[in-house]
C-alpha cells in the first residue's frame, strides 16, 4: 500500500471516531489537532469492480469542414508534438480536483505519474475512471506535464476544457475551448479565439456558466506587483463561439491581481482580487456582462483597513436567484521581501450582499478557512482544517470537526461529500455520507 494511502488511512481512523455538530464561541474556540496514532495497519478499500459497459468509440481527432467556422485539420511541425502516454486500465490514478454531480456520477482532473493531468469520468461514485480527455495533439513542450487544465463542469454531461499550453500544429498563437454534452464521450472544439493571447501560467484560466449556452472566460496574459492584464471572452452558443467583451485598458479590470469571476445573471457579475500586500481590498462589479466594470471598495470588519501589510484574497463567490451574493476573504500577513503568505494565519471573513455590493454584511469565523460551498440560501459549509456549517444563511455557524488535512470539496448534497484531502505532499481521495462527521478512503482506478 502507498504512503498516502497509509497515512489518509491513519487519518480516517481518527475521523470516525469523531461526531456531531459543535456550537462555537467565535472569540474563544480553540482548535484541537487531529494527532495521528504511529501505528495501525490499515486494510485495502473492499471494492468490486463493476460489469464493464461497452465502451464507445474513441471519436477521431477533430477536423472541421470549412463551412464550420473552425480550422481545417492539424498540420505536423518540424518537430513532432510528443505521444501522450495512454492511461494504465486496473492501476490507481490520482485525483486532483473532483466534481460529482450524483452519488455516481461525476468529473475529476487526475494523473498517474510525470504525465499530462486528464479529464477523467466516473460511474460508480468515483471508485473507478475513465480517461475523457479531448482528442487533443499536445506540444512535445515539457512544462506541459505539471500544467492542470482550466475546466467547468456544468452537469454529468456538459463540461469545458482548455489546456494553457496547448499548441496546435501551424496555429501556436491561437487557443480552442472544448466542450461536451455527453459526459466527455464526443468532444468539439471552439472556433479559435478571435484576440491572440499569451496565457500566463502563474495564474490558471477560468470559465463561469449561468447556462449550458451562456458564459464568460477569463485569461490571464502579464501579472505585476500591482496589475493582472487580463482578458474576458463571452460565448452566447455553449462555446462554438467566444467574443471578446474586455481587454486590459477597457477599464479597470487590470487592477491589481484577479482571483475570480462569478455572475449572477447575463448582465451582473463581481470579479474578486488579490490586495497582494499593501493595498485595501476591493472588488469590481459590472452591471452590462463584463464590458465595463466599477470599484466597490470593501469595508473593514474592524472599521477601517488599518495594517496594510495583510494581503487579502477574495474566492468561491455565489449568487442566489433573488441576487443576494457572498464571496470568502482571507486576509493574512504577508512579507513582501519574501513574497510569503501564511493561510494557516489568515483571518477568515463572510462578506454578504443583496445589492452587488452597495451594503454589506460581515462575519468572522473563528479560525482559517479555504472553501465556501453554499446549497441554497441558508445551508452552507466553510471548510479549512476547521469545518463549519451555517443553517441561517451565514448568520451563525458551528463548528463541525477539526481535521490535521485542508481539502478541494464536493458536494451533491449537505449529507453527501467527496474531498481531495491534502497534507503537505500528501494527497488522498475520501467519501462522507454523513454531512463530514466521517469520511472513507477511496482508492480510485483506472478502468478502460
Amino acid at each position: 500500500m502507498s504512503k498516502k494511502l497509509l497515512f489518509f488511512s491513519f487519518l480516517i481512523l481518527i475521523l470516525s471516531s469523531c461526531h456531531g455538530v459543535t456550537n462555537v464561541d467565535l472569540r474563544t474556540q480553540t482548535k484541537t489537532p487531529v494527532v495521528l496514532p504511529d501505528t495501525w495497519t490499515p486494510e485495502p478499500t473492499n471494492f468490486t469492480s463493476p460489469t464493464p459497459s461497452p465502451t464507445p468509440t474513441q471519436p477521431p481527432p477533430f477536423s472541421p469542414s470549412p463551412s464550420s467556422g473552425g480550422h481545417s485539420g492539424l498540420t505536423p511541425t518540424a518537430e513532432p508534438p510528443a505521444a501522450v502516454p495512454p492511461l494504465t486500465s486496473g492501476e490507481e490514478v490520482t485525483i486532483i480536483s473532483i466534481r460529482m454531480f450524483t452519488p455516481n456520477q461525476g468529473w475529476a482532473v487526475g494523473t498517474q505519474g510525470p504525465t499530462i493531468p486528464r479529464i477523467l469520468f466516473t460511474n460508480d461514485g468515483a471508485q473507478s475512471w475513465q480517461d475523457r480527455t479531448p482528442p487533443i495533439e499536445f506540444s512535445s513542450n515539457p512544462f506541459l506535464m505539471s500544467q492542470t487544465p482550466a475546466v467547468y463542469f456544468w452537469d454529468q454531461n456538459t463540461a469545458w476544457v482548455l489546456y494553457e499550453q496547448e499548441i496546435i500544429a501551424d496555429e501556436p498563437d491561437q487557443h480552442h475551448i472544448w466542450h461536451t454534452s455527453d459526459g466527455g464521450v464526443n468532444w468539439s472544439a471552439s472556433d479559435p479565439l478571435p484576440y491572440q493571447i499569451e496565457l500566463y501560467s502563474g495564474t490558471p484560466a477560468q470559465f463561469f456558466f449561468i447556462g449550458p449556452q451562456q458564459g464568460w472566460f477569463l485569461s490571464h496574459s502579464i501579472m505585476t506587483h500591482m496589475h493582472d492584464y487580463s482578458s474576458l471572452f463571452r460565448t452566447l452558443d455553449g462555446g462554438q463561439t467566444w467574443h471578446l467583451v474586455n481587454q486590459p485598458g477597457d477599464s479597470m479590470i487590470e487592477a491589481l491581481a484577479n482571483t475570480e469571476i462569478a455572475f449572477s445573471n447575463e448582465k451582473a457579475g463581481w470579479m474578486l482580487k488579490d490586495s497582494l500586500g499593501g493595498f485595501e481590498p476591493f472588488l469590481e462589479v459590472t452591471l452590462n456582462g463584463g464590458i465595463r466594470w466599477q470599484q466597490v471598495d470593501l469595508p473593514a470588519p474592524d472599521g477601517s483597513w488599518f495594517n496594510l501589510d495583510r494581503r487579502c484574497i477574495g474566492s468561491d463567490p455565489v449568487f442566489f436567484p433573488d441576487g443576494e451574493g457572498r464571496f470568502l476573504l482571507n486576509c493574512a500577513a504577508f512579507d513582501e521581501d519574501l513574497g510569503t503568505y501564511d493561510l494557516e494565519t489568515a483571518a477568515s471573513y463572510i462578506y454578504s450582499s443583496d445589492n452587488m455590493g452597495s451594503v454589506w454584511q460581515i462575519k468572522q469565523l473563528p479560525s482559517s478557512v479555504n472553501q465556501l460551498v453554499f446549497h441554497d440560501g441558508q445551508i452552507g459549509h466553510a471548510l479549512g482544517s476547521d469545518h463549519y456549517i451555517t443553517r441561517d444563511g451565514g448568520a451563525s455557524w458551528n463548528l463541525v470537526k477539526s481535521v490535521s488535512w485542508t481539502g478541494d470539496f464536493s458536494f451533491i448534497s449537505p449529507l453527501e461529500i467527496w474531498a481531495v484531502a491534502r497534507d503537505g505532499d500528501e494527497i488522498a481521495l475520501v467519501h462522507s455520507v454523513d454531512g463530514g462527521d466521517t469520511y472513507q478512503l477511496i482508492q480510485p482506478i483506472i478502468l478502460d
